[in-house]
This record gives structure tokens, C-alpha cells and sequence, in this order.
């Protein structure tokens, strides 16, 4: 039950008509709470379908699936600075032959004593390129049946992919005969190993050919040097 509060006020003058008024003030007391709504219906989780659209599902159990929501491509951007690429370059003296076959020099592409810093893992992820310096700073390219500094040897690269074990084997030009001269008379002197990483073309996933780009782009890949000054390496 509410309660009106009557609050009499009385005006008073001398020589005048006396008039009263009386206020009232309504105020009740609060009521009780009311009875709590149903729950909402929330998002549980949201699912990228893969082809541009998305499926909502609610807590409810039900879903909605978007229509596809994949946008226009965007427009190519400005070329890049001219980088280096990833390329890793290792070296070894020719110290020694193979104890098994001396006319060969083995090594892997692992080897702490190469440099490259390569894992088992990325050794697949690589092309290689394969040189010999002598003892007077000539460097040759140790492609198959190339002169050796214009003399009557060249060498024969195998190269394992699955291990990394890499061997050259030297031959004289004339008979093919095996080539041995480790007694000192031997001008060759270091093994150089360039590495450079083979990336995924983005839209085709194929892998790039680094042999043929660089051909295409006019480096020949027998020239040390010219390799070098395309990556803007220094010796």
C-alpha cells in the first residue's frame, strides 16, 4: 500500500486574505526484482572454410556460412632494392686425397671445417656451385671436363643430395686416365662451395632453377667472379 505524505504550509499576512497550501509527495517504495530473461544466443566459434567463406557456429547449435568474402586482387608493388639473395659460400684446403681412391677429394656439405652452416634439413634447399683455387689465385670452375689453369686436367663433380657427400675426382683430358699428384706439385690449393637457396615461386610452388636465372640474366656460372659481383659479394 502507498502512503501519501500531505505537507501542510500555511501563509500568513496582515491585511490580507490568509491562503494555505498543502503539498503532497508521492513516494513509494521499491518493488521487487522481476523475473530473470532467457540466456542469448552467443558465437561458439567460427570456422575458415578455406575457399573465402566462413562458417559461424552459435550456441544454440545452429551456423551460418558466408557468402564468399575473397576481395579483388590488389595491385602489384613498387620493385624492391636489389638484394643478395640467400647465399652461403664455404671453403677447404686440398690438403689430402681420398684414403680410398687418391685421385679424389671428398667432403660433406655439412662439414663444420666447410662453413656453410647447413642442416640436414636444408641441404635440399640449396644449388650448388662448385670451384678450385691454385696456389696462385686463379680460381676455375670445377664443372665437368673444364681445363684446370689450361693444363691437361679436369675434374668430375659427384654430388649426393640425400647425405650431402660431395666428391671430385681429377682426370687428365687426353686418355681420362686418373690423375694423381699429391706429393706437393699440386698448384691447386683451396675448394670453394657457393650455396645458393632455391625459393618457391608463390603462385605455382614450383622450385627456381638459380642455374638457369642466372643464365638468363647473362652471369656465366664457370666465372667465380662474375658470380660474386652478381650477388655483390666480395672475395
Amino acid at each position: 500500500m502507498k502512503f501519501l505524505k500531505l505537507k501542510p504550509v500555511i501563509l500568513i499576512a496582515l491585511g490580507y486574505l490568509a491562503i494555505s497550501f498543502t503539498f503532497i509527495s508521492c513516494s513509494g517504495e521499491d518493488g521487487t526484482n522481476g523475473v530473470n530473461g532467457n540466456d542469448g544466443v552467443g558465437i561458439e566459434s567460427t570456422v575458415d572454410n578455406g575457399d573465402g567463406t566462413f562458417t559461424i557456429n552459435y550456441s544454440d547449435g545452429s551456423s551460418f556460412t558466408t557468402g564468399d568474402l575473397t576481395g579483388n586482387p590488389g595491385n602489384d608493388g613498387a620493385p624492391g632494392d636489389d638484394g643478395n639473395a640467400n647465399v652461403l659460400r664455404g671453403t677447404l684446403p686440398l690438403e689430402d686425397p681420398d684414403p680410398i681412391n687418391d685421385n679424389r677429394f671428398s667432403f660433406n656439405l655439412l662439414d663444420d671445417a666447410l662453413g656453410l652452416g647447413l642442416s640436414q634439413e636444408e641441404i635440399d634447399n640449396y644449388a650448388y656451385f662448385f670451384y678450385l683455387k691454385d696456389k696462385f689465385g686463379n680460381i676455375n670452375s670445377s664443372d665437368s671436363r673444364i681445363a684446370i689453369n689450361g693444363s691437361d686436367r679436369y675434374t668430375r663433380i659427384t654430388y649426393t643430395p640425400d647425405n650431402g657427400n660431395v666428391r671430385c675426382f681429377f682426370y687428365t683430358l687426353e686418355d681420362d686416365t686418373p690423375y694423381f699428384d699429391w706429393d706437393g706439385n699440386n698448384a691447386l690449393d683451396i675448394f670453394i662451395v657457393v650455396a645458393i637457396e632455391i625459393t618457391l615461386n608463390g603462385k605455382s610452388g614450383e622450385r627456381s632453377n638459380p642455374v638457369n636465372e642466372l643464365k638468363n640474366v647473362g652471369v656465366d656460372v664457370n666465372d667465380y667472379y662474375a658470380l660474386l659481383a652478381y650477388f655483390g659479394l666480395k672475395e
